[in-house]
């Protein structure tokens, strides 16, 4: 598992967001191409306390009214009451803590760079067959 403890990671200043604002992002993204679905998101960087139930509180007041999804991304984590109450929302709450957003991001080759790369060789029994 690949932990984002001990680093500065912070949502960089030059994302795209349009409600961009320091260690805050929030948008509202289509998830088809004809816009029928919307996801509303927001990415926040916390330094080490855990996002509370209140914070997802304000997450569903901000969603606007034609969304039924959300993704809350942060950099820390989440505690039991913040994850309990985005389970017990009327609509789908997806969260991505630190950890997790590390990982996605490892996964999908995303802000990392591939520093070596190793070839693996097998001994190719056809070559040595008479033919």
């Amino acid at each position: 598992m690949i932990s984002i403890e001990n680093t500065n990671a912070r949502i960089p200043e030059t994302m795209h967001y349009p409600y961009f604002c320091g260690r805050f992002a929030q948008k509202i993204t289509n998830q088809d191409k004809l816009g029928l679905e919307k996801i509303h998101t927001q990415a926040k960087s916390y330094n080490k306390s855990k996002v509370r139930e209140k914070d997802i509180r304000n997450f569903i007041g901000a969603m606007s009214g034609d969304t039924t999804k959300e993704v809350f991304f942060i950099t820390s984590t989440f505690d039991d009451s913040a994850i309990k109450k985005a389970s017990d929302a009327h609509h789908t709450i997806i969260l991505i803590d630190g950890s997790k957003l590390v990982n996605l991001m490892y996964q999908y080759n995303v802000g990392i760079q591939i520093k070596t790369v190793y070839e693996v060789k097998e001994l190719d029994n056809d070559f040595f067959e008479g033919g």
